[in-house]
């Protein structure tokens, strides 16, 4: 029987001033990632976007010890978590890129439910966050996710209105499309997802559920302000 070559995945984590002891459980879930779904070749990115702390060299040297050839995106200033993706992004070769959180939050099924997708022909594959995770998120967050909903279905008139869950796939053609955009913070993922629509590609959408037990953080007036001045980019 002729051998079919594996899809290679590159996976890029923006991971700006992270916790203490983050990277063990990125190595925890990375090395959990690459024994779940044996059918990809997985090669890791992560972006620490200017981080002050957490990126020390012992930290750096755990990460190589537990992930060969894991690759550090590092610059001097934070620029925000578009410009990170952005960063990292440019450097992959796969057949696939996905942008995680660095924490992992969402649960193996759903990353499976996004490669199966592209697998089937997707240029760029959406993970929707159930509507449990957006009754448990913060106040300021809700509101910001609500705002955003409506934003993309009446402004933006876009097919799916939850654009900016921290999983996302796409195959070299949404990779492109990717690379063009210029929000460096958080509406970049929406001024992708509007790009890859009008560019007439292939956006799919599939469920995403949260891992249980995971706390949500905080969004500050600050950050929302902020990325409300975003929005005219995002059609820019």
């Amino acid at each position: 029987m002729e051998n079919i070559a594996r899809k290679r995945v590159d996976v890029v984590l923006p991971a700006y001033n992270p916790h203490i002891n983050w990277e063990k459980g990125v190595a925890e879930n990375f090395l959990q990632l690459q024994e779940l779904l044996p059918q990809y070749d997985f090669s890791l990115y992560i972006a620490t976007d200017g981080s002050e702390m957490g990126f020390e060299p012992e930290t750096v040297g755990y990460l190589k010890r537990k992930i060969p050839g894991v690759t550090i995106v590092s610059y001097d200033v934070n620029r925000g978590k578009g410009f990170a993706l952005r960063s990292a992004v440019r450097l992959c070769t796969g057949d696939y890129t996905m942008n995680i959180d660095h924490d992992f939050p969402y649960t193996f099924q759903s990353i499976a439910n996004v490669l199966k997708s592209l697998d089937d022909g997707a240029d760029v594959v959406i993970a929707t966050r159930s509507e449990s995770y957006q009754q448990n998120l913060p106040i300021m967050r809700r509101v910001l996710s609500r705002a955003s909903h409506l934003v993309n279905k009446m402004l933006f008139r876009l097919p799916f209105v939850d654009t900016q869950g921290g999983l996302k796939g796409f195959n070299r053609h949404g990779r492109e499309i990717f690379l063009t955009t210029t929000i460096e913070r958080f509406l970049y993922d929406t001024q992708f997802i509007y790009r890859a629509v009008h560019a007439k590609a292939d956006v799919r959408s599939v469920n995403a559920e949260i891992k249980k037990g995971l706390k949500v953080s905080s969004m500050g007036l600050k950050v929302l302000l902020r990325e409300i001045k975003n929005i005219p980019e995002v059609v820019r």
